[in-house]
């Protein structure tokens, strides 16, 4: 057996230190989850490596008061987890669903699904 091969409760512990570590905002830890060339697609972005996604994950946790998860599930190489996101005040929850791939361990590419709006500034008339 190969020992690099990814299991579902591996995948599924790579999952849960991801969370925790954005729950924490612990941003070291996130970017040590990562593959240097992490593919993201969200609503508000597109970006081709860890760096990039690290920044724009860092504009999202400084605003953030918490983290829920509702949901994980976990194969060999995917998880998808449903989670809300809260952000301070007027108190605004934003529900997210992730689709990570794993490739040796470390999370290879992400695609969020949300609806942004609570998180953008309001409309100017």
């Amino acid at each position: 057996m190969e020992t690099n091969a990814m299991t579902a409760q591996t995948t599924r512990a790579l999952a849960d230190r991801h969370y925790a570590a954005l729950a924490g905002k612990d941003l070291t830890t996130v970017r040590a989850n990562l593959h240097d060339d992490l593919a993201f697609k969200g609503p508000l972005a597109t970006l081709d490596n860890a760096d990039a996604y690290l920044q724009g994950i860092g504009h999202v946790t400084a605003g953030m008061t918490g983290l829920e998860r509702r949901s994980v599930i976990a194969t060999d190489e995917e998880v998808f987890q449903v989670y809300d996101v809260r952000f301070g005040t007027p108190a605004t929850v934003v529900p997210v669903v992730e689709w990570l791939q794993v490739r040796d361990n470390r999370i290879a590419a992400i695609e969020m699904f949300l609806d942004p709006r609570p998180m953008l500034p309001p409309p100017t008339a």
